[in-house]
């Protein structure tokens, strides 16, 4: 039962974070790119911003919690790296269309 209530915990958390994370990506890209435009773009964007924020999930906020997991590892740089590109391409592309 208690590894069952961590793991909707954990569940809970990520998800939480996931939510919170797209809404504050969306409201800049609203203010940087204007309404009309982050609109125009939403699916797109919505990839970019799952790409970061699953990169800072991964990297840092599986790391932070009330419960130490063994077993977890970071990505490997270079595959954050290439996810950060394509994430910063989408971006730029949308920035300049």
């Amino acid at each position: 039962m208690k590894q069952t209530s961590h793991l909707m915990l954990g569940f809970a958390r990520a998800l939480l974070i996931l939510i919170i994370g797209m809404y504050l990506f969306w409201k800049i890209e609203e203010y940087s790119l204007g309404v009309d435009k982050a609109q125009q773009f939403v699916g797109v964007l919505a990839i970019a911003n799952f790409l970061i924020l699953f990169i800072l999930y991964r990297n840092v906020f599986q790391f932070k919690g009330w419960k130490a997991l063994r077993g977890h590892r970071k990505l490997p740089k270079k595959l954050s790296a290439a996810l950060l590109g394509i994430a910063l391409l989408i971006l730029v592309f949308v920035a300049f269309q």
